[in-house]
């Protein structure tokens, strides 16, 4: 597996809001992806920073939204401190930025589907994708509607493979809260990832997005060669073995 997570920024906020202003990961190298999961109440429309690409979206009935962006970085990133992701209403809402290093850079995304619930439910299922390259980065991304619980905590049901990178709640505790989670696992094979559930604390409607993202390609290196004249004069290349 040749790309690797290196970091997250978060954010929750507590009261509602017209944007989420996320910290940027640590460390932030120029070709790293940065993969930002936002969740938030209702369905409003959600605006990124310049530079950042909607992979895809969902919505449930205007009772939740979630969507994932993601960006290649260059220079102006490995000194951010923090993005600004605003919505078109005043809501409950928050997020995370992820860093991942050995991806793609000049091809990242490969392909992405959102899907929701039609009725209120704890468990958020995340769908099946079917990737086109081996050791594919997936993301798996659930928001749930908060309607006004204290408290939403999250977890996913197959630990591994799926790793939960954030687990997030706006804890506004009114009709405007909204809570998500953010999984990652890699795909060794191309092709059907499945459907992952993430189980979540409450019982109310969700939506959830499924993504992939190509691993950057892992160079081959060629062993050295010396010339036959070397040995013998004959000018012939001979391969040689490094041990």
């Amino acid at each position: 597996m040749a790309w690797a997570f290196e970091g997250v920024g978060t954010k929750e906020n507590t009261s509602t809001d017209t944007s989420v202003v996320i910290p940027a990961p640590s460390g932030i190298q120029v070709d790293d992806l940065l993969v930002a999961s936002i969740h938030c109440n209702h369905a409003p429309t959600i605006t990124p920073p310049a530079g950042w690409t909607s992979a895809a979206s969902c919505n449930n009935s205007s009772n939740s939204k979630g969507e994932v962006f993601y960006k290649v970085a260059v220079s102006a990133d490995t000194s951010a401190s923090d993005y600004t992701f605003s919505i078109s209403l005043t809501d409950g809402l928050c997020g995370s930025v992820s860093r991942y290093s050995g991806i793609d850079p000049a091809d990242p995304f490969d392909v992405a589907v959102g899907t929701t619930s039609t009725t209120s439910d704890n468990e958020i299922d995340c769908p099946s994708i079917t990737t086109a390259n081996d050791n594919a980065l997936i993301i798996r991304h659930g928001t749930i509607d908060g309607a006004g619980n204290a408290t939403i905590t999250f977890s996913p049901r197959n630990d591994p493979p799926l790793t939960e990178r954030t687990d997030m709640d706006s804890d506004i505790g009114t009709g405007a809260e909204v809570g998500g989670s953010y999984c990652d696992e890699n795909q060794a094979t191309a092709g059907v990832t499945g459907v992952e559930i993430i189980d979540c604390s409450i019982s109310e409607q969700w939506c959830a997005i499924t993504a992939a993202f190509n691993e950057a390609d892992v160079a081959v290196s060629t062993p050295p060669f010396l010339t036959d004249d070397m040995r013998t004069g004959h000018g012939k290349p001979v391969a040689v073995s490094c041990l």
